[in-house]
């Protein structure tokens, strides 16, 4: 299986993972900080999860004021309105 290349560089970008509290999700958070995301936006279902998440990767990673919080609840529908909503208002997503 091909592997993703670490000397990427995302210099400028911006990047969203969702899932990134735990497991693939966070290690694939550091490699993206690592590879110079200018924003990196990960979801969590509740805050402290993804405080927690964005502690792990700026203490991993060295690199502060990159990582961005965004609350995701998949379960229902007005969950997933307020995520879009609030990347909407970050002016990653023009139209909805």
């Amino acid at each position: 299986m091909p592997r993703m290349p670490l000397n990427i560089n995302l210099k400028g970008q911006t990047a969203l993972i969702t899932g990134a509290t735990s497991g693939l999700g966070l290690e694939s958070a550091v490699i993206y900080t690592n590879s110079g995301v200018s924003r990196l936006i990960i979801t969590a279902r509740t805050l402290s999860k993804g405080v927690a998440a964005q502690t792990y990767i700026e203490e991993r990673t060295g690199i502060k004021n990159v990582v961005k919080i965004r609350i995701l609840d998949m379960d229902t529908f007005d969950g997933v309105l307020k995520f879009v909503k609030a990347l909407r208002n970050d002016g990653i997503v023009r139209k909805f």
